[in-house]
């Protein structure tokens, strides 16, 4: 099968799933931060307010949120990092 359009992600509550980002640098855990900003499609202007956009910062890899969102890092090496994000989904109801 081949798509005409360019693939998007489809993310079921409770589901997590993960990235993989190469960076243009090494990562380094200690002093380097990274954040996911995820919107809803199809809103003019999406805001927190309105609950259609989201920041998440990535946490360390033991590290455990409060927040509907969450992105933890799996690996790091190089300038390779791996994270999961999920959503705790019975805080989305």
């Amino acid at each position: 099968m081949r798509r005409t359009k360019a693939p998007r992600l489809v993310v079921r509550r409770g589901q997590g799933f993960r990235v993989k980002l190469s960076l243009s640098r090494r990562y380094y855990r200690e002093r380097d931060a990274i954040s996911f900003v995820f919107m809803v499609t199809g809103v003019e202007k999406p805001s927190y307010g309105h609950g259609t956009l989201v920041v998440v910062p990535l946490l360390p890899e033991n590290a455990e949120s409060q927040d509907i969102w969450a992105a933890r890092l799996i690996d790091a090496y190089d300038n390779v990092v791996i994270a999961e994000v999920s959503s705790r989904y019975f805080l989305l109801k």
